[in-house]
């Protein structure tokens, strides 16, 4: 049984390789390409995760394959790239609350886009249409993560567990009390378990107390966390050729599209992984 439960993760690890190589291709061509999946390949972090039946490689894959169907869609956009990236965007949406962290990815890629819009000579119309397929993107995602629930449109309920302490509950904390005011007027919701995940997750990382790190414990975590386990987990050869990427990236005198996408995707996850554990 679980042989059977960790062979599609396995699977999935070679099209996420697959997919490294594809991105990397059409960028910087089939050199740089065999190098990335050379590194993908030899990620401890990979390694690790790839023959475990969790859903964290899950995630890694559908927040690549969003990211990469956005970088198409860029490079030619029409109604169907866009609803094919929002449908990528839903799936990440469901492998794992942790692929949220698209929305602002994707809102400040959008942002960039429309600013390049504004500086090409394009007509009023036609910026209005690029709105209009950004819009399309989060509904196709929306609708993706609807299905996922089963199309659940019903009224917003407070879980079992919850309920003795529901009085104390409704009056002290602002989501049970909208749900509260939306089950006694028989407001429905569409995929309100969805959203009760993502509230129960964080209350529960809001109550965690042991964070440890280097031999210390705290209650707040700290800022550096994620930065510390990624400097001790990813290889030497790797670290040393993302500097120097950085660097060539700097002293480059052009600025070089695809280029800009990557560094704008690596934003709002530095300022998420840079926020301290709590």
């Amino acid at each position: 049984m679980m042989f059977m439960a960790r062979t599609p993760f396995i699977i999935l690890s070679v099209l996420l390789g697959l997919l490294v190589y594809r991105w990397a291709k059409d960028i910087y061509g089939t050199r740089a390409a065999l190098l990335a999946v050379f590194l993908y390949a030899f990620c401890p972090t990979v390694l690790a995760h790839c023959r475990l039946a969790t859903a964290d490689l899950l995630l890694a894959f559908t927040m690549t394959l969003a990211l990469y169907l956005f970088y198409k869609y860029s490079k030619r956009p029409s109604c169907f790239r866009a609803a094919v990236t929002g449908v990528a965007l839903g799936l990440a949406f469901l492998s794992k609350f942790t692929g949220l962290i698209l929305i602002p990815v994707f809102l400040l890629l959008m942002f960039a886009e429309w600013r390049r819009s504004r500086a090409a000579p394009s007509s009023e119309a036609v910026r209005r249409q690029s709105w209009s397929k950004f819009v399309l993107i989060f509904v196709s995602a929306g609708f993706v993560v609807w299905a996922g629930y089963g199309f659940q449109f019903g009224i917003p309920f407070m879980p079992e567990w919850l309920k003795p302490n529901a009085d104390r509950l409704i009056r002290e904390k602002p989501f049970w009390h909208a749900v509260d005011v939306l089950a006694k007027n028989g407001v429905h919701v569409p995929a309100y378990s969805y959203v009760l995940g993502i509230y129960t997750q964080l209350a529960a990382t809001r109550a965690w107390q042991e964070n440890f790190l280097f031999g210390h414990i705290s209650p707040s975590g700290w800022w550096y966390f994620y930065w510390a386990a990624f400097l001790i987990k990813t290889p030497l050869p790797f670290l040393i050729l993302l500097i120097a990427a950085f660097a060539v990236r700097a002293t480059e005198n052009t600025q070089k599209e695809s280029g800009r996408f990557l560094l704008i995707s690596l934003v709002p996850l530095v300022l998420f992984f840079s926020l301290p554990r709590r």
